[in-house]
């Protein structure tokens, strides 16, 4: 199964590197594609090694939007990064590449369910409503090493087995 998606991963980007050979980008090297991110992040771009990591299952359970959205996203900040170093990472350089080189929407994060994969999250609460947080959030904070504050209120997220 691995290999397949991989396969078909690679195939994606080879024509995606395409599009880059007549723009201001074709000396883009080619990054390798590893099947090796984890949690709830659909891909990652390792960008000083060149690399595009994708989340394996979110991958096959969604490889229409990893083909046609994931793998374009993460090749674009690599683009960016090699063209223009380190800049704003979904800035309007990034945007552009999105949109004017690859023909895809500019978007910033998925809206894929993640709850299919088998990641266990923690609810927490702030005077907004309700938030999910991954294991490795709730550990720091049940060993106070770490507080989190809601963006929106900045009020500090509470367990929701410590809200009375």
């Amino acid at each position: 199964m691995n290999t397949d998606l991989l396969n078909l991963a690679n195939d994606t980007l080879a024509s995606k590197m395409r599009l880059l050979a007549g723009t201001q980008y074709h000396s883009q090297p080619t990054p390798e594609i590893h099947l090796n991110q984890r949690g709830r992040i659909a891909g990652a771009a390792v960008l000083q090694n060149n690399i595009i990591r994708l989340q394996p299952k979110l991958f096959a359970q969604n490889v229409d939007y990893f083909l046609s959205d994931v793998i374009p996203h993460e090749l674009a900040h690599l683009v960016v990064f090699h063209h223009f170093g380190k800049v704003r990472p979904h800035g309007r350089e990034w945007q552009h590449v999105m949109q004017d080189v690859f023909a895809v929407p500019a978007q910033v994060k998925h809206q894929l369910d993640v709850t299919t994969i088998g990641i266990k999250s923690y609810e927490y609460y702030c005077a907004c409503g309700s938030m999910l947080l991954s294991a490795t959030r709730h550990n720091r904070i049940i060993a106070k090493k770490q507080v989190y504050h809601c963006r929106r209120c900045r009020q500090a997220l509470v367990a929701s087995a410590d809200v009375t």
